[in-house]
C-alpha cells in the first residue's frame, strides 16, 4: 500500500507491505509515535516500510503465473471478512477472485449470513469459489441477486483441492484473488499448493494453534492421528464423512 506521508515538515511517498486503508492508519499512527519519541522521520519510514505482512491477515503471496492470493484465513469471523472484502473491492487488479470458506461466526441464522455475504460479493467480485458446504447455494444465491453471473459461481462443498484445481486452470496475470474464511478450515492449503508446495494434510477441520500449515509436519506427512508436534491444541477430522482424514477430496 502507498501513499503520501505530511510530517515534521516534509512530504514523502511512504510504500508499506500491509495491504489496505486501514494499514494506512495505522503506519500514520506509527509514525507519530515515532516522532513523539524522537526518532527522526527517515529512520521511522525506513523500519515501517520494513514491517512484514501479518500471517494469514492479508498476507500478500505471489505466485508463478503473475496472480496474487490475499492469505486471509487465521480468523474467518464477519468483521474481518468484511474488511478483507472492503480491502478486495479497492485493488486494482485484472480480475478479483473470492475463494470462501464458511464463516466462523454465523450464528443461529447460517443461512441468511452467507446470503448477505454472497450479495456483497456479487457486487463486485468477477469469479467466486465456494467453499462453504451446505451454506454453498445460499452464498451463491446472494451473489447472483447482486449481478454475477451463475456461471462465474464454483459450488465445491468442502473440496479443497477441487479449489485448487479450478484456480490453476484459469489465473493469469493480474488476478487478485482472496482466499478467506473459518481459520479451523486451513484455507492457507489452497495457495502453498497453488505455489508449488507439497499438501497430504487431507483434515477437514483442524484446532492447531501456534503453528502455520506450511510450518506443520503434517503438510508434508499427512496427519498422524496425535497431538501435532509444536501446537497447542489437537489437530483431527471430525464427523464421520471424513474418516483418517478424508473428505476433502483429492490432489488427483
Amino acid at each position: 500500500t502507498a501513499f503520501t506521508l505530511h510530517a515534521a515538515g516534509a512530504t514523502r511517498r511512504v510504500r508499506v507491505r500491509r495491504i489496505g486503508r486501514r494499514m494506512v492508519l495505522a503506519a500514520l499512527a506509527a509514525v507519530a509515535v515515532a516522532l513523539a519519541e524522537g526518532l527522526p522521520l527517515g529512520r521511522a519510514l525506513g523500519r515501517l516500510e520494513q514491517v512484514p505482512p501479518v500471517s494469514r491477515r492479508m498476507e500478500p503471496i505471489r505466485l508463478a503465473s503473475g496472480a496474487v492470493v490475499l492469505r486471509d484465513c487465521s480468523k474467518g469471523t464477519q468483521e474481518p471478512l468484511e474488511a478483507a472484502l472492503d480491502v478486495l473491492a479497492d485493488v486494482p487488479a485484472g480480475r478479483r477472485i473470492v475463494v470462501l470458506g464458511l464463516v466462523g461466526d454465523a450464528g443461529a441464522e447460517p443461512e441468511a449470513k452467507h446470503r448477505t455475504i454472497g450479495r456483497r460479493l456479487g457486487g463486485f467480485a468477477d469469479r467466486l469459489v465456494l467453499l462453504c458446504q451446505e451454506y454453498d447455494d445460499d452464498c451463491a444465491a446472494g451473489a447472483i441477486e447482486a449481478g454475477l453471473p451463475d456461471d462465474a459461481i464454483t459450488r465445491l462443498d468442502r473440496d479443497m483441492f477441487g479449489a485448487v484445481r479450478v484456480l490453476e486452470a484459469e489465473l493469469a496475470e493480474g488476478d487478485v484473488v482472496l482466499v478467506a474464511g473459518w481459520g479451523w478450515l486451513r484455507l492457507e492449503r489452497i495457495d502453498l499448493l497453488l505455489a508449488g508446495d507439497p499438501v497430504r494434510c487431507r483434515l477437514l477441520y483442524c484446532s492447531g494453534r501456534g503453528i502455520s500449515c506450511q510450518a506443520c509436519p503434517a503438510r508434508t506427512e499427512g496427519w498422524p492421528g496425535s497431538f501435532i508436534p509444536g501446537a497447542r491444541s489437537r489437530a483431527y477430522p471430525l464427523g464421520p464423512e471424513v474418516p483418517n482424514g478424508q473428505g476433502l477430496g483429492t490432489r488427483d
